[in-house]
């Protein structure tokens, strides 16, 4: 979800509103494989269903990273959160709101900001919240 939109005050609202987009990108999905909830619908299906959805490029027809009898293992889903965050910091948008489920999260939090998961003491669980600051630097975005 971006947004451009200021108060008065020249402060950054953080709500969806007409100036907002919601962005579907591959490289948030929970970690796919083996279980069916994983799997992702058709696009075709998707773009019916949500037809205000800005789908990314790279999203196919059907859903070729899934597989029945492999899961992705959490490096894989690392690398995903990584190529994710240094697209993301190529975008035009002031503020973004991020989207995506627990292990996406986790792997995010403890690559990134570990102490925000107590060192991986702690779990992420539904409908947490997490804020924070996506800056360009650090030997992560050069590769």
């Amino acid at each position: 979800i971006f947004s451009r939109k200021k108060d008065h005050f020249g402060n950054r609202i953080h709500v969806l509103n007409g100036d907002s987009r919601v962005c579907c990108h591959g490289d948030v999905r929970e970690a796919y494989g083996m279980h069916y909830p994983d799997k992702r619908s058709p696009l075709s299906q998707l773009n019916f269903n949500f037809p205000t959805v800005a789908y990314h490029p790279s999203l196919t027809e059907h859903d070729i990273d899934w597989k029945h009898d492999t899961r992705e293992k959490r490096q894989d889903v690392s690398e995903r959160v990584r190529n994710f965050f240094v697209w993301l910091l190529q975008q035009p948008h002031d503020n973004v709101a991020i989207v995506t489920h627990g292990v996406w999260m986790e792997c995010a939090l403890l690559d990134y900001c570990p102490e925000v998961l107590e060192f991986g003491r702690k779990r992420v669980y539904n409908c947490e919240v997490y804020c924070g600051t996506l800056a360009l630097s650090g030997p992560w975005v050069d590769g």
